[in-house]
């Protein structure tokens, strides 16, 4: 209730003003009598909002400063827990990445095995056969290691011949400038490894499609780059990536780069689902 302000004549014809009063009272119902009461005026109320907002906004700032809530604030979170929550991400990229070549390799071996396989089935982004490890559940039989051995044999004859006739017209870029070959001088497999320049930048060796880009504990950073005629490229132990899955490239595009601690980049070439040696096709 507010009490409003009069002008007031006195005894003595002087006009005294009554300030006028907001009263906030608390009543029983049940006795119809009041419990108590306050008398508070503007400047008081004022006064009284003030204090409250201002033990608001410290009660908020020592939350903020003394529980975890502040972690879920941007820019409070330490540069050492983003790297940590970057690398967790990165490994669940690569459980995925594993996770999806593992069913594409058992769709594979179900249509071998059920005699469906045609030119039609896509191809596998890695080798479903050697580049897997083996089953640690159930071991593999001598007929299946047989029949896994015929059918490389039988791959490579076949690819010998196809996979140069694919690659006419084809001139595939050097992913980076000034690299030299590691001691061996050959490839680790059909791996190229290649020493690269102090940051280094990576290009893609022809266009295409980027369809993998996952983080390796250890080894850096990988980019698979899918090309016209069935072909793949694939590039290990990049420090920093500039593309992403899905991401359209051409040839010589710079798809990441080397940094100080690690120059060493590996080179795969793919074509239809069988591993390629690079020195035949890339103009080193």
């Amino acid at each position: 209730m507010a009490e409003t302000e009069k002008n007031k004549e006195s005894k003595g014809g002087e006009k005294q003003t009554v300030k006028r009063l907001w009263r906030v009272a608390v009543s029983d119902m049940n006795r119809f009598a009041e419990v108590f009461s306050i008398r508070l005026t503007m400047s008081r109320i004022m006064f009284a909002l003030g204090a409250f907002f201002i033990i608001a906004v410290l009660v908020g700032v020592a939350v903020v400063a003394f529980t975890p809530v502040k972690r879920m604030l941007p820019g409070f979170i330490r540069s050492e827990e983003r790297d940590n929550y970057e690398e967790l991400y990165r490994k669940l990229d690569s459980l995925s990445t594993v996770a999806a070549i593992q069913n594409d390799y058992l769709e594979n071996i179900m249509a071998v095995m059920s005699d469906s396989m045609t030119e039609e089935i896509p191809v596998l982004k890695q080798d479903s056969i050697s580049a897997l490890p083996a089953d640690s559940i159930l071991p593999t039989s001598e007929n299946e290691r047989k029949f896994v051995k015929q059918y490389e044999q039988r791959e490579k004859y076949n690819l010998s011949v196809l996979s140069p006739i694919a690659a006419e017209g084809m001139t595939f870029f050097v992913p980076v400038v000034g690299a030299k070959f590691t001691e061996e001088g050959s490839e680790v497999g059909k791996s190229l490894m290649l020493i690269t320049p102090v940051n280094a930048q990576v290009s893609s060796i022809y266009r295409g499609t980027v369809v993998a880009e996952y983080y390796v504990a250890n080894q850096g950073i990988t980019i698979v780059v899918q090309h016209p005629q069935d072909f793949m490229s694939l590039y290990s132990g990049i420090a920093t990536a500039y593309v992403r899955k899905g991401e359209k490239v051409n040839a010589g595009t710079r798809i990441g780069a080397m940094s100080q601690s690690q120059h060493i980049l590996g080179i795969e070439l793919w074509h239809a689902g069988t591993q390629l040696s690079p020195r035949e096709y890339i103009a080193f």
